[in-house]
């Protein structure tokens, strides 16, 4: 029977997610060319260097997206989920061998020689997958306190490790992840508070360890506190913004990409589309990534079980969060910090995952239970129909 449903499933794709996918990756390929050449012709004195490899990752995300439509999200339950957090804690250990790039005081990188990876980006899945499947076990419970710690194990494990490289932004984008499938899941109310005042706790204490950290949270409250140090990013982003009005300054005419904002093409490339394309470009974006955040929840809703459920909400929440973050420290209402903008930013390791995981997305919505119900009606119309005109044939 499950074969069946699947069968009249199959090409019943969202396409509507596709297009906006697709959209969301071409603006993301012309905004990373226009906020990087400058940059690239400095760092590696060749200015189409990151686009050719912006564009290489865009080809093997998409073939990697339209493979993932084409694979039964059930296959990723056991072995494979379980080859995955291997490999994801592999990547870890490797961070401490010489292939451990440390750039910008923070050991987050493996060198691949042809290019880089991060494992955080990994371990994002990773947990996802892990929950999703702890989640829905018979025999566990997530209510029960005992049950409750055996969920928290393995994502746990991947926080503290992100936690550590220093990079508490993908943590808390890890813990929120965690905690939501949690929330889903079934969790005890009273819980809630609890969880949410541990993860407050850790966030606080972590801040408080690090002088850079109450540095940047200064900088959040006055921009103007440290202008030449913690702040200049800020303000730079700020000053791109703000000259872009209401229509920008024009594609390609970007000031504050002259090397006046440190990585533009990456962490702060919605401060260029903000100084390009204005507000109206800005606004663009946001409501295209709201689109197509909607209509995944749409299908995280009409999932056919409680395993895809929880990967797509999984998946959507880390985009949401990460847009959000994103776009909230460009405008300074979030401390400074490494997040990148999905689809959009460059970043291979980001780029590749993120198109993949759309591709399983778009391969559960095939299972969209009303469109299996649609296939029902179909069914008992026709063999209605055959039975009334026997009928009236008699």
């Amino acid at each position: 029977m499950e074969n069946k449903g699947r069968n009249r499933g199959e090409g019943k794709i969202d396409y509507m997610v596709l297009i906006l996918t697709v959209t969301i990756t071409v603006i993301g390929i012309i905004m990373v060319y226009s906020a990087s050449y400058v940059n690239s012709g400095f760092r590696y004195e060749n200015p189409n260097k990151i686009i050719y490899k912006e564009i290489i990752f865009a080809i093997i995300g998409m073939a990697l997206m339209f493979l993932g439509m084409k694979i039964p999200y059930r296959i990723y339950r056991g072995t494979l989920t379980r080859l995955l957090a291997w490999i994801t804690f592999i990547t870890f250990l490797l961070l401490l061998t010489p292939m451990g790039l440390d750039l910008n005081g923070g050991l987050r990188w493996i060198n691949l020689g042809f290019t880089t990876f991060m494992p955080s980006e990994l371990a994002k899945y990773t947990c996802i997958f892990l929950m999703s499947e702890a989640l829905t076990k018979k025999d566990i419970d997530c209510r029960r306190l005992g049950d409750a710690g055996k969920f928290w194990l393995a994502p746990g494990f991947f926080i503290a490790m992100v936690a550590m490289q220093p990079d508490l932004s993908t943590a808390f984008i890890l813990f929120c992840i965690t905690f939501y499938l949690y929330y889903i899941g079934g969790i005890r109310k009273t819980w809630i508070f609890f969880l949410f005042g541990i993860g407050i706790l850790g966030i606080a204490g972590l801040i408080a360890i690090e002088p850079f950290r109450i540095l940047r949270v200064k900088t959040l409250l006055d921009p103007f506190y440290d202008p030449q140090g913690a702040g200049y990013q800020v303000l730079q982003s700020l000053y791109a913004i703000a000259s872009g009005g209401i229509k920008g300054v024009g594609l390609g005419a970007s000031r504050q990409k002259l090397l006046y904002l440190p990585e533009p093409q990456n962490d702060y490339i919605f401060a260029i589309i903000s100084e390009e394309l204005g507000f109206i470009g800005s606004l663009s974006i946001i409501f295209l990534f709201v689109a197509l955040i909607s209509r995944c929840f749409m299908i995280a809703a009409n999932a056919p079980d409680r395993y895809a459920t929880f990967i797509v909400s999984g998946i959507t929440i880390q985009m949401a969060l990460q847009s959000l973050v994103n776009m909230f420290v460009a405008v300074s209402l979030l401390p400074s910090t490494g997040i990148p903008l999905p689809l959009i930013s460059y970043g291979g390791t980001s780029l590749v995952l993120n198109l993949f995981a759309m591709g399983i997305i778009l391969n559960i919505s095939k299972y969209d239970r009303r469109y299996i119900q649609k296939d029902k009606d179909k069914v008992i119309k026709k063999k209605y129909h055959k039975i009334e005109s026997r009928r009236r044939n008699i």
